[in-house]
Formats: structure tokens, sequence, C-alpha cells
């Protein structure tokens, strides 16, 4: 397959994981666990760093990964040892990263770990230890890694290797045989796999096989796990930027962060203290989520002390509030302030936690959102406290806090009630809809703030709409007030004055993922025949992405055809801010009979040939076509 194709598209892949696995009793573990310890274990970044042996030498550090690779410090007990002092209930271990070194004893190449000085499968180790210690394990794997000569190279995506390789045979039919392969032995070889953690957000379900690969993980290992990175699975993995306002209920969802300032070993890198990790653990469990927290052990296969040091800090504040924690469930109270957060035990009616991220100044707090007196109300592994209701009716006093909390860590509070416990939780977001009425005798301009953006997107969990700000080029090319760009002189008075209260500068990004849309509700007076054009920005070199526009049961389809050759290129663009140094232009989408009545029109990425990248859109035009 040529580099640029993409292969044939069939429907919209959506949702992104499997609707059935948030209540699928064999994951239970997984949502009970609540934290993890995910280990990036990769030998060839301290080897490439020490060394400056650039990536694109692949055959010099291949050669010298092979010739010295040798972690002859590494004892699978001290990994496990690190976890369960952490209090953490699964381990996720990176096998394979983006070299495509396995760390297996595998027949798919001779790129691994047997063939280095240190000769031994370190994955047979591994499962073995957790096997004994009924510690579950996970396998991290990089579908896209540099050394499969079947990897399709796009220049323009920024994931994918930059160079070529002399055997390069580029075939996505050949990638999925290869990583299939892969698979196949880990399921097999290994025992009872907990979970497969795919990484890379630089393509999509089209091109990795994302339903494929999770069939056949399925059929495998019915229970084992599979995250969403492929495009298709049964849990979210945001990264790095921690989300607290995640959809639990109907969602597995899993974050990850490492404990210093890089997922690999490094001398340099900075580390968290113990209470900054656990203030994190506390806010993401309380958000619905796991909390898969990172080491990166040394090239000698050592974690570092100064790592597990900070681990073990976590598991001693587990072992005395591991209560509010495993196996808990989110508790929004209402007027519950930022400086606390709540839990109760799933399945439980009567407890509540309530956990305190920074000491009161005084020996009493106020509880918003408890309206009833608990039988008992005590510190986890501290005092008992008075407890009485607020004269408002509508928070709890807990009265005899000790003056020094003893260090800097999270507290959490037990409340046990006899019989159910007598909360008031946050009223969920009212949702504001605009309603926009199609004009058969102007155009109707559809700004993406009377829009809504649904669906999920690769590691930051949603695309959403933003308002624009300096240094935005859309600043640079305004004219005038309204959308970014000239789009202002031709609206009629209605929409002006719409969008002059709005300051309407708004834009949707971080469009990465098939099956996310964006939703504007409008009202059709007569059936009308429009034409539309979109309002968009995307970089010439990543244009050719396909979209829908579906309105009732009519629907239309376009492709990007990307911004002026005279705006510039974008070789390195900043994939996760979208396409912020081009201005915005239109394009014409094409034409689609709009039914009379109220209807969603929604806009959908069919597919994305360059992986990741689609366009950041701005507005919608409707103008009848008669």
């Amino acid at each position: 397959m040529n580099p640029k194709e993409s292969p044939a598209c069939g429907a919209i892949v959506s949702p992104a994981v499997n609707a059935g696995s948030r209540h699928n009793p064999a994951y239970r573990w997984f949502s009970q666990a609540r934290f993890g310890m995910f280990i990036h274990f990769c030998p060839e970044c301290d080897l490439s760093e020490r060394q400056g042996i650039k990536y694109s030498d692949y055959r010099r550090l291949e050669e010298t990964m092979l010739r010295e690779v040798n972690p002859s410090g590494f004892n699978a007990r001290q990994w496990v040892d690190v976890a369960e002092s952490a209090g953490c209930r699964y381990i996720t271990w990176v096998a394979k990263h983006g070299t495509g070194f396995c760390l297996w004893d595998t027949r798919t190449t001779d790129f691994r770990i047997t063939r280095t000085p240190f000769g031994r499968d370190l994955l047979r180790e591994l499962s073995d230890e957790c096997a004994r210690r009924k510690m579950p394990l996970a396998i991290y794997m990089h579908p896209g890694e540099w050394h499969n000569r079947h990897m399709v190279r796009w220049e323009n995506n920024w994931g994918a290797r930059n160079w070529a390789r002399e055997d390069d045979d580029p075939s996505w039919d050949k990638t999925f045989e290869y990583l299939a392969a892969q698979l196949t032995e880990l399921l097999t070889n290994y025992g009872p796999i907990a979970g497969i953690w795919f990484d890379g957000s630089d393509h999509n379900e089209i091109q990795w096989r994302g339903r494929k690969l999770y069939e056949h993980i399925k059929r495998l290992q019915p229970n084992c796990l599979v995250n969403d990175r492929c495009g298709y699975g049964d849990f979210l993995t945001p990264e790095y930027h921690m989300r607290e306002d995640v959809d639990w209920r109907n969602f597995l969802v899993e974050q990850c962060t490492p404990v210093s300032d890089n997922w690999n070993w490094n001398a340099g890198n900075w580390r968290h203290s113990a209470p900054d990790l656990v203030d994190e653990l506390v806010r993401i469990v309380a958000s619905g989520s796991n909390y898969l927290l990172n080491v990166g052990p040394r090239p000698d296969g050592v974690i570092d002390p100064s790592e597990a040091e900070r681990m073990a800090a976590v598991g001693r504040w587990l072992r005395i509030n591991g209560a509010a924690i495993y196996a808990s469930e989110p508790v929004r109270l209402d007027g519950l302030p930022d400086t606390m957060r709540a839990t109760r035990p799933v399945g439980s009616t009567d407890t509540v936690h309530v956990i305190l991220r920074h000491w009161p100044r005084t020996s009493r707090v106020s509880l918003p959102g408890i309206v009833g007196v608990p039988a008992t109300a005590q510190v986890l592994g501290g005092p008992a406290l008075n407890a009485s209701l607020h004269a408002s009716g509508r928070a709890l006093v807990l009265d005899g806090l000790p003056a020094d909390p003893g260090d800097a860590f999270a507290k959490a509070i037990q409340l046990r009630f006899n019989g159910p416990a007598k909360v008031w939780e946050a009223p969920t977001p009212v949702r504001i809809e605009t309603v926009t009425t199609v004009d058969a005798n102007r155009p109707t301009v559809l700004p993406v703030s009377a829009a809504r953006a649904e669906g999920v997107a690769v590691k930051y969990y949603q695309h959403f709409i933003r308002e624009l700000t300096p240094p935005d080029a859309a600043f640079e090319y305004s004219q005038g007030f309204g959308l970014p760009g000239e789009i202002a002189t031709d609206l009629h008075e209605v929409h002006a004055r719409i969008l002059a209260v709005r300051g309407d500068r708004h834009s949707t990004i971080n469009w990465s993922r098939l099956g996310q849309v964006v939703v504007w509700t409008v009202v059709v007076p007569q059936t009308l025949r429009v034409r539309i054009r979109i309002r968009l920005r995307c970089s010439l070199q990543h244009a050719g992405s396909r979209y829908a526009i579906r309105c009732g049961d009519r629907e239309m389809r376009g492709t990007v055809v990307g911004n002026p050759a005279d705006h510039g290129t974008m070789p390195y663009p900043d994939w996760f801010k979208g396409f912020y140094k081009l201005p915005f232009v239109w394009e014409d989408a094409g034409e689609i009979d709009l039914p009379t009545g109220r209807h969603e029109l929604i806009m959908s990425i069919e597919d994305m040939p360059h992986g990741c990248f689609f366009a950041d859109v701005a507005a919608l035009e409707i103008m009848s076509s008669a």
C-alpha cells in the first residue's frame, strides 16, 4: 500500500469502547481495584541518550542494543514488592515500546531481549512472580513500533517514524498479522493476562483494525481487558492531564501519569512528592477512574529507591485510608468545595467517606451535602469526631479535629449512618441548548459555540469547543467582530447581534478519533435544499479527511480541502492544540435536503487518512440553493 493511502472506510466507529464492558461482571475487579502500577522499562531510551544514537540510525541502535542491553539487577520480586508496598491492585508492564524491542522470547523477530547478554525472558519471570503473588498483570504493546518493516510510514503523521528502513514493505494487512502473532504469543504462553494496553494516538481504528484486534484478543482470553487506543476496547485512558469529569457510570476509565517527569528512568528526573501523588489518587478515584501510576526502572532493571519510597509512602497512606479508595464510587455532594472529595463503598448505602485534601485551620469543619447526622464520624487512623447538623440543614458540622494533622497527606473521614446515608448530591448540570432557525432567504451561520461536542478522544478523553485566545492565528486574520476570519461581514443583523453578545471566537479542537461529532439544534420552517459551507482550518499537508453531515434521515459527505499554500505549512504541528497557527477558511461542503421541523444537525468524522489529524471547525453556513 502506498504510504499516503488510507484503507477503505466503512461506517463510523462509535462508540470507542464496548458499551457492555462497564457493567460486565468479569471486569468488576478492575473498577474496584482503583490503583495500579505502570512500569516503563525501556533500556533503548537510556542507551540512545548515553551514546547519542538517533532512532533514525536504526541499524546502529538495534545492533548496539542486542550487544549491550543487560539489566543484570532485574528481579521480578522487587518489582512486585514495590507494587504491593504501594497498595497497587494490578500491574501494567511495557513489553514493547516504540522501537519494537521485545522484552519476551518472541518468534516474530530477532529484536528481542533473549538475544542480548541478559539472555532471559523478562516477561516469563514477571508473569510467574505475579501469578505466585496473585497480582493481575496487564501488558502494554505499542502497535506503531519502528522496527516493524511493514508499518505504513506517513510523512506529516506526528507519531510515525520519519525515516525509511532499507527493508520497508509497508502494508496495513501485514502490520495487523505481525501484531496479531505477537498477541497470540503473549496470550497463550504466559498464563492469564489481565489486559492489553495499546499505546499510540497517531492512527485510528481503520488503520489499526481495532475491532479485529479486539476480537482476536477476546478469542484467546475472553476476560482480558483491552484499552481504547487502537480505536476500540473496554476502557478509556486519559493521560497526564487528569480529568475529573469522566462519565464513570457508562465507561471504565483509567488515568495514567508517572511518578517523575518522564515515563522512563533518567538520572535527571524530578519526582512528585508522596503527598502530591496521594492527592492525585484521591482526585482521580473520586472522579470514578482508576489511577495507573508509573515507575521507570533503571537500565540495570532495578526500580530506583527514590521512586520505590514514594510508592511505599502511598501504600502506607492506603493502609489507613484504603476504605475510601478501593471498591469505591464517587459521591457528588452538593456544594462540596475543591478542598474535599467524597466517595462511598460500591453497593453500600450507609457509609460515606469525605476526604480532606487540605487540613482545616480550625478544629471544626463543615461538610456540605451531608443532611443527616451519622451514627459515627471518625478520621480514619485518627480520633472520633462530634457531629451535628448545621442550622441551615444543608451541611454536617464536625468538631474535634486535632490542631496538627501530623503530616501533609490528605485525610479521610468515615461517616457511618444507621440506615441509608442522608446526602444531597449535586444536580446534573443542565445542558443549555441553542436552537437556531434556518432562514430560507438569507445565509444561516451556525457557530460551534451554539453546538455541543460529543465523543471521546485518544489520551485526552474528549474533544471540546474552546474560546480562542492570542497568539491564535485567527486574531491576526480577524476583521471586525464575529467568527475568526472574514466571516462577520456577510452576516445579517440577527446573527450579528448574537455573535456580538457571545464574543464568538470558538473552535472545536482535538478531533482525533472516529465517532466524534459536533451537534447543532436547528428548526427548519419548510423543507429546503441547501448548500453548506464549513468554516475550518487544516494544514494543506493534512488535508483529505472525510466527514458527514446528517439531518434527520438525510446526509451528505465532504472532504477537507485544507488551507491554501500561502498560509504556510505545519511540519511539526501541535497536534493536541489544533491548527492554531493557521487562519480559518470557508470550504464548500455540498448540498443536503433539510426536512421540516426541529432536528439535530450532526457533523462527524468518516475517515482521517493521516491518522489523527482532522481539522479545527468554527462554523457551518447554510444557504438555500433554490
